[in-house]
């Protein structure tokens, strides 16, 4: 990922040596520079915009402009995050597949248990609910 950050002066580019300083710029932790998506913001706000809407001494605004570019993906970094949301859609599957066929076990060995059979039956819009047998007792 190649970031391109265009200053107004030389004393403004020199201020730009370590990975703390891009990390404060880009309000983002240091470990998270190499990321180009999904890149996780500080909680602080980044100094340089607060410099920057202050002005400078003397009652003088500075106006200045900073564009950041981003290099565009590869077609190989492309397919990997397609790979991902395609593997990502097939296990959202797979648990909905597995979370009915759990349900039918449960309803079958209700089924198959000894004793009186409840019934079970399921009302408009309502989830399904066990209905048991009033039994009168002395």
């Amino acid at each position: 990922n190649t970031h391109t950050l265009f200053v107004e002066s030389g004393r403004e580019a020199s201020a730009f040596k370590k990975p703390e300083d891009f990390a404060r710029h880009l309000n983002t932790p240091v470990e998270h520079l190499g990321r180009a998506s999904h890149r996780p913001r500080s909680q602080a706000p980044p100094e340089s915009s607060a410099e920057g809407a202050e002005g400078a001494a003397g009652g003088k605004s500075q106006i200045g402009e900073r564009v950041v570019k981003v290099k565009a993906p590869t077609k190989k970094e492309e397919r990997a995050k397609a790979a991902k949301y395609s593997e990502l859609k097939q296990r959202e599957a797979r648990e909905a597949k597995l979370t009915s066929q759990l349900g039918k076990l449960r309803r079958d060995k209700v089924m198959h248990a000894k004793g009186s059979k409840r019934k079970m039956t399921a009302d408009d819009g309502k989830p399904r609910q066990f209905k048991f047998k009033q039994v009168r007792s002395r």
